[in-house]
């Protein structure tokens, strides 16, 4: 389907051989999906020629697959925030607390206005490469893959720091289409924990996502991996915590270490784009103090605690408000 005005060329293809070669012969023309994001991407170098990928049934597709023997949530990069939310509610009732699809569920969740959830798809989210989107941030924290094809080839990239090699920018060549992600789910849900967060106030927003690892039965790390947003030009990762974490005990004195070393390695100096440096920087440490102490519930309730264990400070533990008595006494000023 073409439309075309004075202004702008829209194309419609119906089938993901239709969209590539549409690409093939235009790769500067726009790719549009949910078209959520449109206000904030500079000018189109093709003169207006728009190609929507809203139509093609190949981009929808939802299921468990299996990547390097692993079992992976492969979502269509057509399919909407709302759509994957819908399923994840479904999957995850069953799931314990801090499990790879509770935390992607989170992150979606991050997506608190339905017209906007409704249309904006993962696939796009990717492309856009914003430094504080939150699925980018999740892909980065999990080592997921994107899927891309072209005219000639079928690639498949794992989501890592040269993923996101500037601002708004990917690894995603002009002529190629992104029409999966592949996210690795947990071999071991019982020592595998992950957390999505987000902080917002104004233009100052900063987004984590946090997984770990425990050897068997223990509070020993088996491995880490620390996504943040909001703090760089793209979605960053913690690589010196994700070292240092290696083999220590789940205590007070590595958390303290890890607060350090997040310091030392996002702390954003004085003049960076977005302002408010003090405040980001304090909420990439206090973001992770929420995960570790979490993480730290978790571990006391299966009894998988050392010497060191810290000491769970409740406060900053989730509140089941379900399982909460609440009341409340509205008095009223008689105006006679």
């Amino acid at each position: 389907v073409k439309f075309s005005g004075p202004n702008s060329t829209w194309y419609r293809p119906e089938t993901l051989d239709e969209l590539i070669k549409l690409r093939t012969s235009m790769p500067d023309a726009r790719l549009i999906s949910g078209a959520s994001t449109m206000g904030f991407l500079p000018k189109n170098p093709s003169g207006n020629v728009y190609i929507v990928t809203s139509a093609v049934s190949e981009l929808k597709e939802l299921k468990i697959s299996s990547m390097d023997k692993l079992d992976c949530l492969h979502v269509g990069a057509g399919v909407t925030v709302t759509e994957l939310r819908e399923l994840l509610e479904l999957k995850t009732r069953d799931e314990i607390p801090c499990s790879i699809l509770r935390a992607l569920l989170d992150t979606l969740n991050h997506f608190d206005i339905p017209s906007v959830a409704n249309i904006a798809t993962v696939g796009g989210n990717v492309a856009g490469a914003s430094p504080t989107s939150d699925i980018n941030v999740f892909l980065l924290a999990v080592g997921a893959a994107v899927g891309t094809r072209s005219h000639d080839a079928v690639r498949t990239t794992t989501v890592d720091q040269e993923f996101f090699p500037g601002y708004r920018k990917t690894g995603v060549k002009a002529n190629e289409i992104i029409t999966h992600l592949s996210i690795p789910l947990s071999t071991n849900s019982k020592s595998t924990f992950a957390e999505s967060y987000k902080e917002d106030q104004g233009s100052a927003t900063v987004n984590a996502v946090f997984t770990v690892t425990f050897q068997d039965g223990s509070d020993v790390v088996k491995e880490a991996n620390f996504a943040f947003g909001g703090v760089g030009a793209t979605p960053l990762l913690a690589n010196k915590a994700r070292e240092y974490l290696a083999g220590k005990s789940w205590s007070e004195d590595t958390c303290s270490k890890v607060c350090s070393l997040l310091y030392e390695e996002l702390g954003l100096p004085q003049g960076s784009p977005g302002g408010a440096e003090q405040y980001r920087n304090c909420l990439v440490t206090s973001l992770f103090f929420r995960f570790f102490t979490r993480v730290a519930d978790c571990l006391k309730r299966a009894g998988h605690t050392g010497s060191n264990s810290p000491n769970v400070d409740a406060s900053v533990l989730p509140v089941n408000y379900a399982d909460t008595a609440r009341e409340s006494i509205q008095v009223f000023e008689d105006p006679a």
